[in-house]
């Protein structure tokens, strides 16, 4: 699980490879992308000196698929 500062979420993964991007603000998730390559076994978010931190993560799966997503500015999930 990862908070991202500057837009009040947080990113979550989990072991069916579920992603989720809840907001803290709006008490509500405003993501939820459901895989269907595996079991998720890692979630990777970039550190806030990345200039596109708050809007890219990499998600990997047991069956070694590696993906790498960026969040739209609609809230939705585009792979890169």
């Amino acid at each position: 699980m990862f908070t991202m500062h500057k837009t009040n979420g947080i990113i979550s993964m989990d072991i069916a490879g579920s992603i989720r991007i809840f907001d803290l603000k709006q008490k509500k998730d405003i993501v939820h992308y459901q895989s269907i390559n595996g079991k998720g076994t890692c979630l990777a978010y970039p550190n806030e000196h990345y200039r596109n931190c708050n809007r890219v993560f990499t998600t990997g799966y047991d069956n070694g698929i590696i993906r790498t997503f960026t969040i739209k500015d609609d809230n939705s999930l585009a792979l890169v």
